[in-house]
């Protein structure tokens, strides 16, 4: 299935349209080498085949109560006493049902040893030095520009992984964030981002898998294939390069202080 199908259809069946929504759902991982926000994007009727067909690969006979990747890539927790291939058998059960139903995995690498380096040289408030706001902030607007592109212009729901110490502060910031984009941008991102619990949103379970596959990939360096993956689905990855870094962080500058001049003129 193509991302294309989504944010721009016009159903002369209403009920179905919340449905044909574009739905992404995102996790993150992250140690000493890199940060990744990784995820997939689908519609809301593929969401919730995939939901139903994923609890039932997780119950199959080895059975477990969610997939968390670091715990199977260990035979840890959930999967403590399971063989290597009783393991990736099951994984590769569950993998069949990403392909089956995700449009894309999108996902962002932030090198962190760069990303602290570019952060010492600017004069921007501490939540900009948290990787995981410009790593999310950036698989946001990639989505929303290819959409644009596309000549799609419908709201995308991104839901995230829940986190307690970002949401506060994410929250606060949307509107202003929201408001500074495009037109048609904001159009897409106006509906703030949701934070929810993988243990409920079964689709987050398989954004952790993505952020954990791609975190060891960027161990590895910043020049990896980025179809090198237990999955076939359409890919956009986004490698931040120190100029890149740079420039996000001028963006976010600039973005502060539009908010600035917007309030001293209210």
């Amino acid at each position: 299935m193509s991302p294309r199908l989504a944010s721009g259809y016009a159903s002369e069946l209403r009920r179905r349209r919340k449905l044909l929504m574009l739905k992404a759902h995102f996790d993150d991982s992250w140690n000493d080498d890199v940060f990744v926000v990784a995820g997939f994007v689908a519609t809301a009727e593929n969401w919730a085949s995939f939901s139903d067909e994923w609890r039932l690969a997780l119950s199959a006979p080895r059975g477990v109560r969610k997939l968390v990747a670091n715990e199977a890539m260990k035979l840890r927790g959930q999967f403590y006493g399971f063989s290597s291939e009783e393991r990736d058998d099951k994984l590769k059960s569950l993998s069949g049902i990403v392909e089956a139903h995700v449009a894309l995995e999108l996902f962002s690498i932030i090198p962190v040893k760069s990303f602290k380096d570019e952060f010492k040289k600017v004069d921007l408030p501490k939540i900009a030095g948290d990787p995981y706001y410009p790593a999310m902030m950036t698989v946001i607007r990639r989505l929303a520009s290819q959409q644009v592109t596309l000549g799609y212009i419908e709201k995308i729901n991104f839901i995230f992984d829940e986190k307690k110490k970002q949401e506060g502060r994410i929250y606060s910031a949307w509107a202003g964030i929201a408001d500074h984009q495009l037109p048609e941008m904001r159009q897409i991102i106006s509906k703030t981002p949701t934070f929810e619990s993988d243990d409920d949103v079964l689709p987050l379970q398989a954004a952790d898998w993505a952020a954990w596959h791609r975190r060891e990939q960027g161990i590895l360096g910043t020049t990896f294939n980025a179809l090198d993956r237990p999955w076939n689905v359409p890919v956009m990855d986004i490698i931040f390069t120190p100029e890149l870094i740079r420039q996000t962080f001028g963006e976010i500058a600039e973005g502060y202080r539009k908010i600035q001049r917007s309030g001293r003129s209210r």
